[in-house]
This record gives structure tokens, sequence and C-alpha cells, in this order.
């Protein structure tokens, strides 16, 4: 999240411990583990299961950090 601020991207932070629904996204979406990164791009969603700055930076269209 803190690296997503960094290079002016905005997101929505979502604490399965305070919200069990948020839980019921990360299994969805194949994930049981955080952090999981959902990049909406149109209609499509891509899912970054774990914290992956190069695969975020290619979904984003930044330059590689």
């Amino acid at each position: 999240m803190a690296w997503l601020s960094q290079v002016g991207q905005a997101a929505e932070e979502r604490n399965v411990m305070n919200n069990s629904a948020y839980i019921d996204d990360l299994l969805r979406w194949g994930s049981r583990s955080t952090p999981t990164t959902v990049v909406q791009r149109g209609t499509q969603q891509e899912i970054i299961i774990g914290f992956d700055r190069f695969q975020l930076a290619h979904l984003l269209g930044l330059t590689a950090p």
C-alpha cells in the first residue's frame, strides 16, 4: 500500500481482520493470503497475490522500480 502511494497510485486498503466479507473476496479471487492486489483494467481484473513490485508497475504502466 505504501509503495502504491509513493508512485502516486490511488488504492483502497481492505483489512480482513476488520471485515470478514473481505475474506470472501480473497477466496473468490483464488487467494488465501495478503497482500492480494486487484488491478481493475476496464472490465477485467488482474489479481496479484503477494507483493510483486515489478508486476504491479507493469500492470499500472509505470517505469520499472
